[in-house]
């Protein structure tokens, strides 16, 4: 399996800062969830599945984009 490794630019110059927090309410998550057919095998070991507000992870900086 991967393993996660990032570096995470300014995040108000990239958007995270004003999108990320937006993400984590539940029926967004949801509804993403199965719309773009998340798996979480996909997003674990430091990607995200375990916590989905952290804006410096991939997966909330991925729903953001959403």
């Amino acid at each position: 399996m991967a393993s996660c490794t990032y570096s995470v630019p300014d995040l108000n110059t990239s958007g995270d800062n004003l999108y990320g927090p937006r993400v984590c309410w539940q029926p967004f998550i949801n509804w993403a969830w199965d719309a773009f057919d998340f798996d979480s095998g996909d997003w674990d070991e430091g990607f995200g599945y375990e916590a989905v507000c952290d804006n410096t992870r991939a997966l909330c900086r991925t729903l953001a984009g959403v």
